[in-house]
């Protein structure tokens, strides 16, 4: 499994760290289950989630809300040295005209209501 993660120096966009709520519940297409996962953090086109299962880089989630549909891809997958089995995980909107911030802002999500 490849666990690389973006260095913030190779990042494209500010991030911006999130109260722990989604705008709505991931879902697992495959199965058509929801995921406990927590947000982490926010850019225009990422998010950043902790999970309690394990998905490999390219596997797929959605998130899925009031008039809200989003299509993730896992970028990339690590298993979480403070607590185990969890993983965080890198995701990114396969819609490229997503804009996560304004969306996770609008709906009350960022930690510091930036």
């Amino acid at each position: 499994m490849n666990t690389a993660k973006k260095s913030i120096e190779n990042r494209k966009s500010k991030r911006y760290s999130l109260t722990g709520s989604l705008p709505g519940a991931m879902f697992e297409p495959k199965s058509n289950t929801i995921i406990q996962c927590k947000p982490v953090d926010v850019s225009e086109k990422g998010l950043g989630v902790m999970t309690w299962a394990q998905f490999d880089p390219g596997s797929s989630l959605i998130l899925r809300g009031n008039n809200v549909e989003i299509k993730f891809t896992v970028i990339w997958s690590t298993s979480s040295h403070e607590e185990h089995n969890v993983w965080r995980c890198g995701l990114e909107a396969e819609d490229k005209d997503s804009d996560l911030v304004n969306l996770f802002n609008e709906r009350g999500c960022f930690d510091d209501g930036a």
